[in-house]
């Protein structure tokens, strides 16, 4: 992971709400731009009508389910919104939704926060997305709640710090010494399929 890539490159931080069907669908996506490590447009929302029963569909989703949009009504905006950006999740599995919509979709390497958050941040007792961001020093899951919205402001304001606070984040080529760093430790990535 190429720290200082991040820090200038023009990435957008991603955030789902999602069926509980196997697989999911989405229910909501919003995307944050983060361009040279500063939130510069979002958030997009789109809310999305899934092919679901109503038993797997939550209860936010469900206030607006006759004003929702097909998903094939917005995959073009979708497509176009993550064009030529690196996309950012706090987890892999929210990204593998989201291809799974979008199969045709080839992104660049992506990022996830709950990776340079083990980084950053070492010795927490969990990496979920409300803990790192407690750690990080704000809080916003628990005062709004949890969000496809939340979810991506929460990313988007995460990555800076992330990428501020990450070992050699202000040398130049040292960006994959974090990951050297964590994996001599003996800590590894291998939860990322682990939910927010």
């Amino acid at each position: 992971m190429n720290v200082d890539r991040l820090r200038t490159g023009r990435l957008v931080a991603i955030g789902l709400e999602t069926t509980t069907g196997i697989p999911p669908q989405i229910t909501e996506i919003a995307m944050m731009y983060v361009d040279r490590g500063v939130i510069t447009a979002g958030p997009f929302d789109y809310r999305v009508q899934p092919d679901a029963p109503m038993a797997e569909i939550g209860p936010r989703a469900r206030s607006h389910m006759r004003t929702a949009s097909m998903w094939r009504d917005v995959a073009e905006q979708i497509l176009l919104g993550v064009a030529g950006r690196i996309p950012v999740t706090h987890v892999a599995g929210r990204l593998r939704i989201l291809h799974h919509h979008l199969p045709d979709w080839q992104p660049p390497e992506a990022v996830y926060t709950r990776q340079l958050a083990e980084i950053a941040l070492p010795g927490l007792s969990s990496y979920d997305l409300e803990r790192v961001s407690q750690a990080a020093g704000f809080d916003l899951l628990p005062r709004y709640g949890y969000g496809a919205v939340v979810e991506a402001q929460t990313v988007a304001l995460l990555l800076p710090i992330l990428l501020r606070r990450a070992p050699g984040a202000g040398r130049p080529g040292a960006g994959s010494g974090g990951a050297r760093h964590a994996a001599r430790q003996g800590r590894t990535h291998s939860r990322e399929g682990e939910g927010c």
